[in-house]
């Protein structure tokens, strides 16, 4: 948790960048995301796509067995 001195820094340079006209607010979540997800999601897809699709050709070949 935060201390008192540290609220009061924080705030300070809040108001110091205001007044300089500067900009305050935080970036958005969107920009602060990690892209590693989508891969992770893609590699899970291909993974699944990939075996649907082998065990059709398989089922195709040797047929029910």
């Amino acid at each position: 948790m935060p201390t008192a001195a540290d609220i009061k820094r924080k705030n300070a340079n809040f108001a110091a960048r205001a007044a300089a006209g500067k900009r305050t607010t935080r970036p958005s979540k969107s920009l602060q995301r990690r892209g590693a997800a989508k891969w992770v999601i893609g590699a899970m897809l291909f993974l699944a796509v990939g075996g649907t699709v082998v065990e059709i050709i398989r089922l195709i070949v040797y047929g029910t067995l």
